[in-house]
């Protein structure tokens, strides 16, 4: 299991702002740590469209739950 941090509500609404996308509260403040080191922002791995659409999916929007 992880490590729980505790941090207040101002500074949760804080990393809120800095939300981009299906981003969480880890990946902002990993955002914010490779900022502060000097790191460049890693690029995000898209997997090529496949062909046809499965047959259960109805829309052109899909939610993918971690």
């Amino acid at each position: 299991m992880s490590p729980v941090i505790r941090i207040s509500d101002e500074i949760y609404a804080r990393l809120e702002k800095h939300v981009e996308g299906f981003d969480t509260p880890t990946g902002v403040i990993e955002k914010l740590l490779n900022h502060y080191e000097g790191k460049k922002p890693k690029k995000a791995h898209i997997p090529a469209p496949a062909k046809g659409k499965p047959e259960s999916v109805s829309s052109d929007r899909v939610i993918l739950i971690f």
